[in-house]
């Protein structure tokens, strides 16, 4: 069952953190393994839809409990293969009226602000650090804009876990914790990997070590920013039940210079049809410097599907503007 209140040696809650809580257990579940809690998800609309991280997944049929103490089954309808997002569904309709739908995070969060995470063993406090790092999630190797949170909560804990602004508003659902001894790249960019793939037994991020920063144990985790957790669920509640991310079909690498360099362009693609060529190096994108792979990812994620927008390439000494339709991916 969903805790109630600070675990451990956590301090209570306070006043406003304690009216989110009472609207978050009315909107979330503890997706279990047999009598193990396996995750967190969280209702989405009123029809009884629900998202989690994969790594709470590992069945098409699942069980869960609410705050209550109540058990549902839900149903698994889509996973977003490059957010590692699944969409299920309660199988027993009636139920659903029972839930409050979150909505995702509409107002523009700063570094800094306080946030309530759901764990499986109740909520814990965290704080928004950066909604800027770029990851890349396996196992598609595709590069996101992430948000970083630090947690009052040792890594063991947090793997799937739902972040909260204080208005109840989700966040973020964590798929990645930092592991000892890692790095963090000095461009804001996470390096190498984002876990949680496959299986989804395993949650890490490669590059980023955490140190002790007051008397408890604290963990920075990583979830897909807020304005791509949106398109998830915008996807999932879409007739397919699948997102949409803007895709070109090209694979970049840091210019020598500024820019990131084309080093593969998948055939039959937008980018092929545009005019972009192995070897072009992009230095702008709808008016958007373009200084190396991690700003195109962020760029690129902006996009919307359908779109068609400015690119402005490098090739050999020319420069060249190429309109290109935004496709998905």
């Amino acid at each position: 069952m969903l805790a109630t209140a600070l675990t451990g040696s956590q301090k209570q809650l306070t006043q406003a953190e304690q009216s989110a809580w009472n609207v978050i257990r009315s909107s979330t579940v503890m997706v279990m393994d047999g009598t193990v809690p396996r995750g967190v998800a969280a209702c989405i609309n009123e029809e009884g839809y629900f998202i989690a991280h994969r790594s709470a997944v590992r069945f098409p049929l699942l069980f869960a409990q609410t705050s209550a103490g109540a058990n549902v089954e839900l149903e698994v309808i889509s996973v977003d293969e490059p957010t590692q997002l699944a969409l299920l569904v309660l199988k027993q309709k009636g139920v659903a009226a029972g839930f409050k739908p979150v909505r995702a995070m509409v107002e523009d969060k700063r570094a800094g602000v306080s946030l309530l995470a759901v764990l499986t063993s109740g909520p814990v406090r965290a704080e928004l650090v950066s909604k800027e790092r770029v990851g890349i999630i396996n196992p598609t190797r595709r590069m996101f804009t992430l948000s970083e949170i630090r947690f009052e909560a040792s890594q063991q804990r947090i793997a799937g876990a739902l972040v909260f602004t204080s208005d109840a508003e989700l966040v973020g659902v964590v798929g990645a914790t930092l592991s000892d001894n890692e790095v963090i790249n000095q461009d804001n960019a996470i390096g190498n990997a984002f876990g949680g793939g496959g299986g989804g037994t395993g949650v890490n991020v490669k590059g980023v070590s955490i140190n002790q920063y007051g008397p408890g144990e604290l963990t920075v985790a990583y979830s897909v920013a807020p304005n791509i957790l949106e398109r998830v669920i915008e996807g999932f509640l879409s007739p397919s039940h699948k997102p949409a991310h803007p895709a070109i079909g090209i694979v970049c690498n840091n210019a020598k210079d500024a820019g990131a360099q084309i080093t593969e362009v998948t055939r039959g693609s937008v980018a092929e049809a545009g005019g972009l060529r192995r070897g072009d190096i992009i230095t702008e994108i709808g008016g958007e410097p373009i200084k190396d792979q991690f700003a195109f990812a962020k760029v690129m994620q902006k996009q919307a599907v359908g779109s068609k927008v400015t690119f402005k390439i490098r090739r050999s000494n020319a420069e060249l503007k190429l309109e290109i339709t935004i496709g998905q991916g």
